[in-house]
């Protein structure tokens, strides 16, 4: 898959992968292949730890699993996400700004220590991160929480952050 694609964009929420579908998936992502997940594919293959803990590096969690509970979403809420400080300068942000959306709220999720946030909102329905660079030391990983509906889709500042992530992940820009 590596030689025929540079990055795959992930828009879905199916929780489960087959077996060869995820060696295909592994190997691409060992191989360095790049990956740019948005909005609900964070509940995409939640029964990998691989996958959430060493690629994606966030989980929300559909139902409650040992003592985390269940995650919690909530539809139409502004949200406002500026540039983490350290990060203002990356590739994935250039020309986006501070983008004032309303979207899907997710907030209770399990996010990786290892993940590097780009940007975050202060919004109390929200986790904190709500774009960050995961972990996995071969491939570049971009997740973009926004991206639930029409007007979000259609803002230029998040078209701009979904291009710029696409072309960073697949090694186009630095």
């Amino acid at each position: 898959m590596k030689e025929r694609y540079d990055v795959i964009v992930l828009h879905d929420m199916y929780e489960r992968i087959g077996d060869t579908e995820r060696a295909n998936l592994q190997a691409f992502v060992d191989g360095g292949g790049g990956v740019v997940s948005i909005h609900h594919s964070i509940v995409d293959y939640t029964s990998w730890p691989w996958w959430y803990e060493e690629v994606t590096g966030g989980k929300f969690f559909t139902q409650p699993s040992g003592s985390h509970p269940k995650s919690e979403y909530k539809d139409d809420v502004p949200l406002v996400a500026r540039a983490v400080r350290s990060a203002a300068g990356h590739a994935v942000l250039r020309g986006v700004g501070p983008l004032a959306l309303v979207d899907e709220a997710y907030r209770g999720m399990w996010l990786s220590q290892k993940v590097m946030p780009l940007m975050e909102t202060e919004n109390p329905h929200n986790d904190r991160p709500v774009v960050y660079i995961g972990p996995h030391t071969k491939a570049r990983v971009v997740y973009i929480q926004f991206g639930h509906g029409d007007s979000t889709i259609r803002h230029p500042g998040y078209r701009r952050l979904v291009h710029n992530a696409i072309l960073w992940a697949a090694r186009r820009a630095d």
